[in-house]
């Protein structure tokens, strides 16, 4: 009895660690990522010089279509030309891919306006965590924040 409690235990300890491990691995890659110069491959963007988002996508990508694109159009539209979305398509672009190491769609890769990695986000990220990096990377960049859409009141 008490060999199955460990085994069980075990069994749920294992995707834990290795979450742990994955996120550790993609923490080191963003932090060496900003220590690094601008990197060449992403003079071929044009990129404005401009906090960005770069949204990596494939055609056959549900999860892109239906539920970052909506994200990132909302957010786009709440920080108008503050910010840059970019779209692109993994296959197309795999060398940026690899560069930044995206292993999954939808990812996107947070810039400030000197093209340095703030953040990376493998799989769908929702709404408050990309508001709060594309903040971050505002703040890097000393752009200052959106007007509130509250009202005084009287």
């Amino acid at each position: 009895m008490l060999e199955r409690l460990f085994l069980l235990l075990i069994l749920l300890a294992l995707p834990l660690a290795g979450r742990w491990v994955w996120q550790s691995w993609q923490n080191h890659r963003t932090r060496r990522l900003r220590q690094q110069p601008v990197s060449p491959i992403l003079h071929q963007l044009a990129l404005p010089a401009q906090p960005a988002i770069l949204y990596f996508s494939t055609v056959t990508c549900s999860q892109c279509h239906f539920r970052q694109t909506p994200i990132l159009n909302e957010l786009s539209q709440h920080w108008g030309d503050t910010i840059h979305v970019r779209k692109l398509d993994a296959v197309a672009y795999d060398d940026v891919a690899r560069h930044f190491g995206i292993m999954t769609t939808p990812s996107t890769v947070i810039l400030d306006s000197r093209q340095q990695v703030q953040a990376i986000n493998q799989g769908v990220a929702n709404h408050d965590r990309l508001q709060n990096q594309v903040e971050a990377a505002l703040t890097a960049s000393a752009v200052p924040s959106p007007p509130s859409h509250t009202l005084a009141p009287c």
